[in-house]
């Protein structure tokens, strides 16, 4: 056997195993990852050290496979402040993204959605951080919603201020994958209470509303 062949071989052979131990750590290195406790908590004590703000999370799950498609959900996510308050729940959450067009910088989002969501938007607000002098650089990355499935079954926002208090409850909202026409599907309550005056709208699509 030539020097130059048993070049070729180890080169063949480690050229494999290289790309066999990326894929050991894509296919199940990543999904362990993101069950594992330490590194929950090691994101939980980010979150609260950069922001002061609790963040909870169960049962996160991150499936990959020989595709180009990622899956993430989580059954219960939520933010809460210092004091208790609820600030931000999200259950049953879903997301579903494509790598096939990375080398676009592009990121299509296959499926997104939750089944309940509910969040003080004013408590919220308040409790971020502000970055005063801070220069939002640019990035080339996209995001392609053109066939995604957007949806959240219920969801609460709520908005409180010393002269208005502000309530939008929303059913069966959904964005469909399919194109021509993509339907566009909702069920809102809005309740505003402005100086004692309670005013409630409600708007629904009726099945007319696409993009």
């Amino acid at each position: 056997m030539s020097k130059k062949y048993k070049v070729c071989i180890v080169t063949f052979l480690s050229l494999l195993i290289c790309v066999g131990g990326l894929l050991s750590i894509y296919l199940k290195g990543l999904p362990a990852l993101f069950n594992n406790e330490k590194f929950i908590n090691y994101i939980q004590q980010s979150v609260l050290k950069s922001t002061g703000l609790t963040l909870n999370i169960e049962k996160p799950v991150l499936h990959t496979s020989f595709s180009s498609n990622i899956t993430f959900s989580v059954k219960e996510l939520g933010i809460s402040n210092d004091f208790g308050d609820s600030l931000l729940e999200l259950n049953d959450f879903n997301l579903n993204i494509s790598f096939a067009k990375v080398f676009k910088q592009t990121l299509t989002i296959n499926e997104l959605g939750a089944k309940d969501i509910f969040a003080d938007v004013k408590k919220l607000i308040d409790a971020i951080p502000t970055q005063e002098n801070k220069k939002t650089s640019k990035t080339a990355w996209k995001i392609d919603l053109l066939n995604s499935l957007l949806y959240i079954q219920n969801i609460l926002l709520q908005y409180d201020d010393e002269n208005l208090a502000l309530k939008l409850l929303g059913k069966d909202i959904k964005i469909t994958e399919t194109r021509n026409p993509k339907l566009v599907k909702f069920n809102f309550e809005i309740e505003l209470d402005k100086n004692n005056e309670l005013f409630v709208f409600k708007v629904a699509d009726n099945d007319s509303v696409f993009i």
